[in-house]
């Protein structure tokens, strides 16, 4: 056979066949597969990014409690220090004119020279609403205490400025002691002592409707001869505690 026909450079050519590793221009298999592994990657990053916020919320919730409550005894702290200079104040105003003792509903006023030019001591931390002009009460007979009252209460947490215990009647302690009670701190309140310490407690363990509390508390030793009539003592059910007004 003649080959003289042939055009030249296809003498004993063969046909070509791309290679299985060439790229396809009509999306091959190699960048089917390309797709697909991107795909498989951005299904694992976004898993992997769904799982760290999952985490991190889950360890938010988890946080964000102990974070609060950390916050809530920082404040309980503080506002302890504030009936500390306050207690302090007041026992050298008393030292200082013995024959005026601090007392009535404006003690603040008295103490406002011996705290140096600082009111916010006047205000716990805790009391958002700040209605009177300061977030503690005094016991309208702390002026009559002496060396054995040590453990008697002097001020606290409360929403009246002066508190009216020794003298009231049973009535008029059920109808004041509920409703001015401020048990700010995790259900309690602060209290400071006439020996200087302060103690947060429950509002029931230093009721002065109780008579054991009444006189242990609240009713100073040179004031032994005031009684309150129709008290219980802690333990017994206080029903005849007369009701509160609305």
């Amino acid at each position: 056979m003649d080959n003289s026909n042939v055009p030249a450079g296809s003498q004993g050519s063969q046909p070509q066949f791309p290679n299985r590793g060439d790229a396809s221009p009509n999306g091959g298999q190699p960048q089917k597969s390309s797709s697909i592994n991107g795909c498989v990657l951005a299904a694992l990053i976004g898993g992997g990014v769904v799982m760290f916020l999952v985490v991190a919320l889950i360890l938010l919730a988890l946080l964000l409690p102990a974070v609060g409550m950390a916050r809530a005894r920082a404040r309980q702290v503080q506002c302890a220090d504030h009936q500390r200079q306050l207690f302090t104040a007041w026992s050298r105003a008393n030292s200082r004119d013995p024959s005026h003792p601090v007392r009535g509903s404006q003690w603040n006023v008295r103490l406002g020279p011996y705290m140096e030019g600082s009111t916010k001591v006047f205000h716990c931390p805790d009391d958002v609403q700040r209605t009177q002009a300061t977030s503690y009460g005094l016991n309208a007979r702390a002026w009559r205490f002496s060396a054995p009252d040590t453990n008697r209460i002097v001020l606290l947490d409360y929403k009246d400025v002066e508190i009216q215990v020794v003298g009231q009647t049973l009535a008029q302690l059920s109808s004041s002691w509920p409703m001015q009670q401020a048990p700010r701190h995790f259900l309690k309140e602060n209290v400071a002592f006439y020996d200087g310490h302060i103690t947060p407690y429950e509002c029931d363990k230093i009721d002065p409707r109780f008579c054991d509390y009444y006189v242990r508390y609240w009713r100073p030793a040179r004031d032994s001869n005031i009684p309150l009539t129709g008290c219980v003592n802690s333990g017994e059910p206080p029903s005849s505690f007369p009701k509160s007004s609305p």
